[in-house]
């Protein structure tokens, strides 16, 4: 009976062991590893976050919108160099907003009410710093 236990939990600590997400992020790192975004994508809402160092590189991602009233944050921090470009479009590819960032931004807050998103297209450009953007459902 005792080796039939020990077999169980042997065999318990392979699958626990073998199903284990393979990065794991330390305690107080919310960006993730470095140049590997962080994102979520679901309804009315887009994120992305992300530890950069010299990144070049494009992001973009279709999003889950029915409402048109949505706003952008977006914060920039620990900000070395480089610059982020922003353009948010519908879904026929109508450009409904852009901006850019190319230093430290606190919690900059934007209003859109001039079309649905459907695509978020974020560009990267030898940047090196934190970034956090989200995109939401604004109730006025």
């Amino acid at each position: 009976m005792h080796r039939f236990i020990l077999l169980l939990i042997q065999i318990l600590y392979l699958i626990l062991l073998t199903n284990c997400r393979e990065e794991i992020l330390a305690p107080g790192n919310d960006t993730g590893n470095i140049n590997e975004p962080i994102q979520d994508n679901r309804a009315n809402y887009y994120s992305l976050i992300i530890h950069a160092e010299d990144l070049t590189s494009d992001i973009s991602a279709i999003t889950n919108f029915n409402l048109n009233s949505t706003r952008t944050l977006l914060t920039v921090s620990e900000f070395n160099d480089g610059s982020i470009y922003f353009k948010i479009k519908d879904k026929q590819g109508i450009l409904l907003y852009n901006f850019s960032a190319e230093s430290e931004v606190k919690n900059e807050f934007r209003k859109m009410t001039n079309g649905i998103p459907g695509r978020v297209e974020i560009s990267f450009k030898n940047f090196s710093g934190k970034m956090k953007f989200s995109l939401s459902y604004y109730n006025e």
